[in-house]
C-alpha cells in the first residue's frame, strides 16, 4: 500500500483532534505561528493563500504543479502569482524563512507540519473552507490522469497525486460537495485502486461518485453508466457474478435509453 503513496485521514476534523492530543509542541508554537500567519497575510497575500490551500492537501508530498498547472480554479492574487515561476518560489521561500512549509526541491514537493494546518483551518470560518474545499476538488481532478488504466502513462502520475486525491474524498464528504469534478475524480481514484487489487478501498469511492451523480438531478446519464461499468469490474474481478452482472444489465438499460 504504501508503494502506491496511500496516505492516511486529512480531515479538518481528524487534524483538530491532533491538535489537540500530545503533538509535542506547546501552546507558545502555535501563537508564533498564528503571527508568522499574520506577517504574511499582511505582506504577501497570495503566499498567505498558498498556505491556506496547504491546510486542506495531504500534508506530506504536495505536488508543486498542483498549485501552477491547476492556476485556473485557484482565486486571485494566488492565481496570478503561480503563473509567474519567479514568483511562485518566491512565495515558498516566504513559506520557507518562517519555517511554516519543506521543499524537495529535487522531487517538486511540498510538506507542511500538520498543526500548521490545523491552526489555518481553526483561523478560517466555514465559508471559506468549503470554498478552498471545492477549488482544490476541480484542481485535482483537473491534473489526475484520465486513463488510470495505463499503467506505462498514467499509473507513475496516480501515484504521485492520490494521496491528494484522497484528501479531496475526504472534503467531499465533510462538505457534501455536490459538483461533477467531484464524481469524476472519485470515479477515476477508485479504478487505480481497483487496478491495484485494492478492492475495499475502491468500492466506497464508486459508491459515492454515484450518489453524487444521483444528487446533481441528472438522472441516469452516461457518466452514471460509466461508473457503473467500472463497479461492475470491481465485481467481475471478485468473482461477485451475480452483482456484476446485474450492474451490467442496468448500464445496458441506461445506453438505449
Amino acid at each position: 500500500m504504501q508503494e502506491l503513496g496511500l496516505g492516511e485521514d486529512v480531515s479538518s476534523s481528524s487534524l483538530a483532534r491532533r491538535g489537540q492530543q500530545a503533538t509535542g509542541y506547546p501552546e507558545s508554537v502555535a501563537t508564533t505561528w498564528s503571527l508568522s500567519f499574520a506577517h504574511i497575510e499582511q505582506n504577501n497575500p497570495a503566499a498567505a493563500d498558498l498556505l491556506q490551500l496547504c491546510a486542506f492537501m495531504a500534508p506530506d508530498h504536495i505536488p508543486e504543479e498542483l498549485f501552477t498547472d491547476a492556476a485556473a480554479y485557484w482565486p486571485m492574487p494566488l492565481r496570478e502569482a503561480v503563473a509567474d515561476r519567479l514568483r511562485f518560489n518566491q512565495m515558498i521561500s516566504e513559506l520557507l524563512s518562517f519555517s511554516l512549509v519543506k521543499r524537495l526541491s529535487e522531487d517538486r514537493l511540498l510538506s507542511i507540519h500538520r498543526l500548521v494546518q490545523v491552526v489555518q483551518l481553526e483561523r478560517m470560518p466555514e465559508q471559506k473552507r468549503r470554498q478552498w474545499s471545492e477549488s482544490l476538488v476541480g484542481a485535482v481532478d483537473a491534473i489526475f490522469p484520465r486513463n488510470p488504466t495505463d499503467p506505462v502513462v498514467a499509473w507513475p502520475l496516480c501515484r504521485r497525486y492520490l494521496e491528494q486525491a484522497q484528501a479531496c474524498d475526504i472534503l467531499i464528504q465533510e462538505h457534501e460537495l455536490v459538483l461533477p469534478e467531484a464524481a469524476a475524480l472519485l470515479d477515476r481514484t477508485a479504478t487505480y485502486l481497483r487496478e491495484h487489487a485494492l478492492y475495499p478501498l475502491a468500492e466506497p469511492l464508486y459508491q459515492r461518485a454515484l450518489h453524487i451523480n444521483e444528487q446533481q438531478g441528472a438522472g441516469e446519464n452516461v457518466q452514471t453508466a460509466d461508473i457503473l461499468t467500472n463497479l461492475a469490474v470491481l465485481y467481475l474481478e471478485q468473482a461477485k457474478y451475480k452483482e456484476a452482472e446485474a450492474l451490467y444489465r442496468h448500464v445496458l438499460q441506461i445506453r438505449e435509453q
